[in-house]
């Protein structure tokens, strides 16, 4: 028998050692493991103002005049909740409906515990223009800040994120339903399956957001029409940093825009999003882009 020598045991082993190369990567999913996840720095949001307290549910406004701790309730002099700790796994954080008097809800701490089906921050059935929500932190909470029925509210310099890694009950940080003419401004969404999210609400003014690193799109808008989208930054919207069966994969989007007509997507910055910087499907019509900024997207935009 003859002996094998040395070069051809050389060649052996480095065919040996690119073929298992080869099935590593074939092996590596587009959806990677945590190992791939930035550092995110989150800011200390806590502040030796706050006070503990237990989950606020208001129903009329009765009630959201006894847990003020300022203000009359008329315009120009709302009522006042602020510099609240609220930490619970058993219900919202802040839930008011039926409300007709104007008030602020601000620098307001929530974690909801990580459990499905309970928000931040939750305003439903309250009178126009009556509501601001403002520099408050939303976190693990299936949805940061939730408005239904509730038009003309802001939403302003709230942070809502979900820090915690292939975890699929945060769907959104801020989400309106039939609430119209809302402004979202200076808001920061993280980590959610979608960053802003507002389904039948008209009118709304989308401005100075950041949405970064959700597994979903930045910012969805469905069944809408004549919405403002200017000067935000929709960035790392993808799901490659995640191993989650329930991310929304085909949703990779900084914008992704459904059945919505006579809107405007101008002077954003759309960033290193997993499929298409901004995505206009079929059902909609008579949207402007323009003048915005786009890097390093997988396809700049489509509209069809």
């Amino acid at each position: 028998m003859k002996k094998i020598s040395n070069k051809y045991l050389l060649l052996l082993l480095l065919f040996l050692v690119w073929f298992n190369g080869i099935n590593q990567v074939k092996g590596t999913s587009h959806s990677t493991p945590v190992s791939n996840v930035p550092t995110i720095t989150i800011p200390e949001r806590l502040t030796s103002s706050m006070i503990p307290h237990d989950p606020i549910r208001i129903s009329n406004d009765l009630e959201l005049a006894n847990l003020a701790v300022s203000g009359t309730g008329i315009l120009g002099d709302p009522y006042i909740i602020e510099n609240l700790v609220i930490t619970t796994a058993l219900t919202h954080g802040i839930f008011i409906t039926n409300t007709t008097k104007d008030f602020i809800v601000r620098n307001c701490f929530i974690d909801t515990g990580r459990v499905e089906g309970y928000y931040g921050i939750f305003l439903y059935n309250v009178t126009t223009h009556t509501a601001t929500l403002q520099n408050n932190t939303c976190q693990y909470s299936m949805k940061g800040i939730y408005l239904e029925n509730s038009p003309f509210t802001t939403i302003q310099d709230n942070y809502c994120f979900w820090p915690y890694w292939n975890d699929y009950y945060g769907t959104s940080g801020i989400e309106t339903y039939n609430s119209p003419s809302t402004v979202i401004y200076n808001n920061t969404c993280l980590l959610q399956r979608y960053g802003i999210k507002v389904v039948l609400s008209d009118l709304t003014i989308i401005q100075n957001n950041l949405c970064k690193y959700n597994y979903g799109p930045g910012l969805m808008v469905q069944e809408s029409n004549a919405v403002l989208i200017f000067n935000n930054i929709f960035s790392y919207n993808d799901d490659y940093y995640y191993s989650c069966a329930y991310c929304p994969s085909s949703l990779l989007y900084g914008i992704f825009l459904s059945n919505v007509s006579s809107s405007e997507i101008k002077s954003n910055e759309l960033i290193s999003n997993g499929f298409y910087g901004v995505f206009i499907d079929s059902t909609s019509s008579s949207n402007q882009i323009y003048s915005n900024r786009f890097i390093d997207n997988y396809v700049k935009w489509e509209s069809y």
